[in-house]
């Protein structure tokens, strides 16, 4: 009934602007303005065609003239210049497909990557400071703030890098249309998104309109089409992998689905398939341009793919637990290449380990086939071993995700609003409404501890920005599982350790779901501790 109403209302309101729009045009001025411009017109072509002769017009006549002829060939710039600006998009897109197949992406790895654990834990020993945001401003120095602000201020500094390309307010278009059909939103995303010049998908105004469905985007539509993409992404990678663009990493969150190798020759249908990539990739940067979070995880390590922050051990861990502790921790204790070898039977080499993207050992070095590993190089096989694990048999695929969101959002201005990691993680995937209490109760951990009381005090205090960022540091997501709290696995676990003292930030076991907390003195220490942890990010381990 309700939907019947709303359509009966729409009805009677297109009604009667259709009657109004007949009504004015078909009103006594309006007919004689339509008539003195047809007859002018008239008067003007015969004159010339027939008698050969420029006809003496009235001073009115010739300036209904002039206007005309302005509008037509205004209107003929604009056309000419939109299919110009689409021609040039399509070649910048092929000339972005050229230069990331020519350039298989590469991780940057943190500087003693390979370090122990024992080194890693020394960093928890930080100065201790009563200002939970010391250290959050990063390495540009250029801007602090929240979430808000610094969307806000990415806003800005794209729209000014936009405007001095354009020259004129006036030269940039005021909508993004989007036609899509549900069945294939996908595909015709892609489409809809992989020639359109950059200054059309930063436009105002998206107005998305579902073929053979009745509707008018006041936003709503808008909000729907990047949910149903972002819904549709993640089924796909659960349901048909072997199709889909994005497949379920070890942690559950989206990468790129491997398409062909990391170098060769590409066919065509390979070439459909990049393509597809980059686009998906402009589709992820208008997403945070546009406030619209998508319903879909990606990885931690995809967003500083995406800043160009180095990855680290911590980062492998996060990912994929079992590959860390069978194929990295393993090697990297005393006397664990001897115990690595005999359970192989065979010396180790500089060689890859398989994975889903690339199945077969490729080696990771000129001849490592033919390398040992020993105690004196362990430290580099760790590091291109686990490079490899994260890019191998995808390396071309990152880099035009990495291409197209770039195109819409410039690592530049990226940089200059100083947006983290974690940031860019919920500025894509949202968050989660998260009630402290559910999230209490569907926890565990000893409720006589001064410090889990404490805890979960300092959570009841935290904005849900905060809390995001808390659930982020503690599980690797910022998002609880479609479940909500039950089905989140394990359960969210806090643990109180006499190791270590109050001085030490808190630090996470993100495969466990679990936060360690030390023995603070006060609840003050603790929120201090806490809020300073989540907000710098680079201590939660798995």
């Amino acid at each position: 009934p309700l939907d019947r109403r709303f359509l009966l209302m729409v009805g009677i309101a297109v009604g009667v602007v259709v009657l109004f729009w007949m009504f004015w045009l078909t009103a006594p001025p309006a007919a004689r303005y339509w008539y003195f411009l047809a007859h002018t017109w008239w008067q003007l072509l015969v004159d010339i065609f027939r008698h050969k002769q420029f006809p003496r017009l009235a001073v009115e006549e010739y300036i209904v003239i002039l206007l005309t002829v302005w509008a037509f060939l205004r209107f003929a710039y604009l056309g000419a210049l939109t299919r110009l600006a689409r021609f040039a998009a399509r070649k910048r897109m092929e000339e972005m497909l050229a230069d990331a197949l020519a350039h298989p992406f590469r991780a940057e790895l943190e500087q003693n990557f390979a370090e122990g654990v024992a080194a890693r834990m020394a960093s928890f020993s930080v100065a201790s400071t009563d200002d939970p945001e010391a250290g959050t401003q990063g390495s540009s120095g250029s801007f602090r703030g929240s979430l808000a602000d610094k969307h806000k201020a990415l806003l800005v500094a794209r729209k000014e890098l936009l405007l001095m390309k354009a020259g004129h307010k006036a030269m940039l278009p005021r909508f993004l249309k989007i036609t899509v059909r549900r069945k294939f939103v996908i595909e015709d995303t892609v489409s809809a998104l992989k020639d359109r010049p950059v200054e059309e998908l930063l436009a105002g105004k998206i107005c998305v309109k579902y073929d053979s469905e009745f509707g008018v985007d006041a936003g709503g539509l808008t909000r729907d089409w990047f949910d149903a993409v972002g819904r549709t992404l993640s089924a796909q990678a659960q349901a048909e992998p072997q199709k889909a663009f994005f497949v379920a990493a070890p942690d559950q969150t989206l990468i790129p689905r491997s398409v062909g190798r990391d170098y060769g020759e590409v066919s065509e249908k390979e070439q459909d398939q990049f393509r597809a990539l980059l686009a998906l990739g402009r589709f992820l940067a208008l997403a945070v341009f546009h406030e619209q979070p998508l319903p879909a995880s990606f990885s931690l390590i995809l967003c500083k793919y995406l800043l160009r922050v180095p990855v680290g051990l911590d980062d492998v861990r996060r990912l994929d637990p079992a590959f860390y502790n069978g194929r990295v921790a393993s090697i990297l204790k005393d006397d664990g290449l001897e115990q690595v070898n005999a359970a192989l039977g065979e010396p180790l080499t500089f060689e890859s380990a398989p994975n889903e993207a690339c199945p077969k050992p490729e080696e990771l070095k000129p001849g490592g086939s033919h390398i040992f590993v020993t105690d004196a190089n362990k430290k580099e096989y760790v590091q291109l071993l686990c490079e490899a694990y994260l890019c191998g048999g995808i390396r071309r695929e990152i880099q035009c995700l990495l291409q197209g969101f770039w195109d819409v959002l410039p690592y530049e201005v990226l940089h200059q609003c100083d947006v983290r990691p974690s940031e860019l993680a919920l500025f894509l995937s949202g968050s989660s409404d998260l009630d402290a209490e559910e999230w209490k109760k569907a926890s565990e951990g000893s409720s006589s501890e001064d410090q889990v009381v404490w805890f979960w005090k300092v959570v009841e205090e935290m904005t849900q920005e905060q809390r995001c960022l808390l659930l982020q540091f503690t599980t690797g997501s910022s998002r609880l599982p479609p479940g909500g709290w039950p089905a989140l696995k394990p359960r969210f676990t806090v643990k109180v350790t006499d190791a270590g003292s109050g001085s030490h930030l808190p630090h996470a076991h993100t495969c466990a779901n679990q936060i360690v907390l030390y023995r603070y003195i006060t609840q003050e220490q603790l929120r201090s501790k806490l809020l300073h942890a989540i907000l710098t990010e680079d201590f939660g381990f798995s």
